[in-house]
């Protein structure tokens, strides 16, 4: 999810920057400051990890959705339709990951509505894909931290 917010955050810090400092605030912008430089950094260190991490990510969560898919298909033959479609072929970064999310969105919808054990342990699993890809990118993440653990502005 850090690929989803990291633009918000990027453009949150510089409006920080960017905003006037008032009489009495200095401590304050000085705080602000500090914490800019600090998630700049940190955003730095991970910065050529993004691109591998979101790869591994979606590989994992694809995975899931296309096994979902698949098991419902089986039960009903209308998964495909009703799942919506696949990635657009090339779709890759951000846009995959968005696509693969949506699916794995759909699946879960569709399994609450099979009410059978089979769906129960469909929904078990992609909550560990999820788990999974998650650990992938707090692990990132930690690196990040660590590589910049004491670093002063």
């Amino acid at each position: 999810m850090l690929f989803l917010i990291l633009g918000p955050l990027l453009r949150r810090a510089a409006d920080a920057l960017a905003a006037p400092v008032g009489p009495g605030a200095e401590e304050f912008a000085a705080s602000q400051r500090r914490r800019v430089v600090s998630l700049l950094r940190r955003v730095g260190s991970m910065w050529s990890e993004l691109e591998p991490v979101l790869q591994e990510e979606n590989r994992i969560l694809d995975a899931a959705a296309q096994r979902v898919e698949l098991r419902l298909t089986r039960h009903d033959g209308a998964a495909a339709v009703a799942a919506g479609p696949a990635p657009a072929p090339g779709a890759a970064g951000l846009d995959r990951h968005r696509d693969v999310l949506a699916r794995l969105d759909r699946c879960v919808v569709r399994l609450a509505a099979v009410g059978e054990p089979w769906a129960d342990e469909e929904r078990r699993r992609l909550r560990r894909a999820l788990a999974d890809a998650a650990r992938v990118e707090v692990a990132m993440v930690d690196r990040a931290i660590a590589a910049t653990r004491g670093s002063q502005p």
